[in-house]
């Protein structure tokens, strides 16, 4: 019995000992798990596609190339290129947040982003760089903003290269009369070489002005020159740094694209023969007889048959084309150029002396033996441009700079006129963005 009780009361000595650490242990175990639960990684999930299960991990970051802040516009000049007499930059869209926006009208503060003093262009032809053009001033003329600047060759470097002491982000070097401001977007900016020797200006300094700023001459004498004078290209602003691709079709036999043009030429011809045509209207239809009691007649007596004349119809000679711009483009750049199907567009018009002018464009696009099919028409003359304005090509740009080229067009009438963005995809012409009516 006393070896019973003995024993009982080890037992219990153990216990007070022991189920503390015990108890302790548990509970520093318990917090250790959440702790776990709480710092390990998401889990990533699970999809069944009907065949095999399929792991999906969280979307990348997005990388500098992957954030497009892209300011298309327009160079319209007078003269010899590269030193024009008379230049103005006219913005049509920004690209950013997967849309087209105004770009004559995005982040006014007052002045729009796209034409805001400091930042530079690069001037392309099928996407391929021609010069800088570096914005020096700014304004509204008839109610739409524009800017002016200087045409400069190109740099030996890289035109969109980063600046050394760059943050990260994708940003370009400051303007010089101005610092920068934080948490705004910003286009490609002129670089300064001049920039780290003169200390920036005060922001806060008092400023007098007095009146309007004068505009340019040059703006003033451009836009009243007539449009037919003026000579155009693409200008692009982009906020990253992005490599350069041709978007010309490498034709692989030019004599392919001299047949192509010639077909299309044809083409463009029976688009003109086929407006000239007189409109058939439908004649009125017949009243109905009144009903009446029919009556026996005596059957003709039979004529020998005749073959019927019939008056030969006269066509119109085809009309002759001048001033003929031809381009074919590989507008999907992703893979080889050369396998894509190209894209090509013809405009041209009648002779200056021919009563009306008349206008073409066509669209097309080879078959699998070659021959264009035309996937797209226009066609007007000098005396009804109000109600079917002349769709007159400018050139392919690559604005959402997603590897998938746009053609842009502009479209006048008698007295405004607007730019326009056409995607091509799948055989079929889709307007991707159009801007205001400008009044010149």
């Amino acid at each position: 019995m006393q070896q019973a009780t003995n024993t009982l009361r080890l037992f219990r000595n153990l216990g007070a000992r022991v189920m503390p650490r015990i108890s302790a242990a548990v509970i520093v175990a318990g917090i250790a798990c959440l702790l776990s639960i709480a710092l390990a990684p998401p889990m990533r999930a699970q999809i069944y596609d009907g065949t095999q299960m399929q792991t999906t991990t969280q979307p990348k970051k997005k990388t500098p190339l992957d954030l497009v802040l892209r300011s298309i516009a327009v160079l319209e000049w007078t003269g010899p290129a590269g030193k024009p007499t008379a230049s103005l930059l006219i913005p049509i869209t920004v690209y950013t947040d997967d849309q087209y926006m105004d770009g004559g009208d995005y982040l006014p503060q007052p002045v729009p982003l796209a034409v805001q003093r400091g930042t530079q262009y690069v001037l392309e032809q099928s996407g391929v760089p021609q010069g800088d053009y570096d914005l020096n001033a700014a304004g509204k003329l008839r109610g739409a903003w524009f800017g002016s600047g200087s045409w400069e060759p190109l740099h030996a470097k890289n035109p969109y290269a980063l600046n050394a002491d760059d943050s990260g982000r994708p940003h370009f070097g400051a303007q010089t009369d101005a610092p920068p401001q934080p948490k705004l977007p910003t286009l490609h900016r002129r670089p300064s070489p001049d920039a780290a020797k003169v200390p920036p200006p005060d922001p806060n300094r008092p400023v007098m002005a007095y009146g309007n700023p004068p505009q340019p001459q040059s703006l003033a004498s451009l836009s009243d020159a007539p449009t037919a004078h003026r000579q155009q290209m693409v200008a692009v602003s982009d906020a990253a740094t992005r490599p350069v691709h041709s978007l010309a079709y490498p034709w692989s036999n030019p004599a392919q694209k001299i047949v192509m043009q010639q077909k299309m030429e044809a083409q463009a011809q029976a688009v003109l023969q086929q407006a000239l045509k007189p409109k058939k209207i439908a004649a009125p239809p017949a009243p109905a007889p009144a009903p009446s009691t029919p009556k026996l007649v005596k059957r003709p007596k039979p004529q020998p048959a005749t073959h019927a004349t019939t008056a030969a119809v006269a066509t119109p000679n085809a009309p002759t084309l001048t001033t003929v711009y031809f381009h074919c483009f590989a507008l999907e750049y992703e893979n080889n150029p050369s396998q894509a199907t190209p894209t090509c567009v013809l405009d041209a018009e009648t002779p200056a002396g021919s009563t009306p002018q008349r206008y073409v464009t066509v669209i097309a696009q080879p078959d699998i033996y070659g021959a264009p099919q035309m996937i797209s028409k226009a066609e007007s003359d000098a005396t009804k441009l109000d109600t079917h304005p002349r769709v007159e090509f400018i050139d392919a740009v690559d604005a959402s700079a997603n590897h998938h080229a746009e053609l842009l067009f502009q479209v006048d009438e008698a007295t405004q006129r607007q730019f326009a963005l056409y995607q091509v995809k799948d055989g079929k012409v889709t307007l991707a963005y159009i801007t205001a009516k400008l009044p010149f």
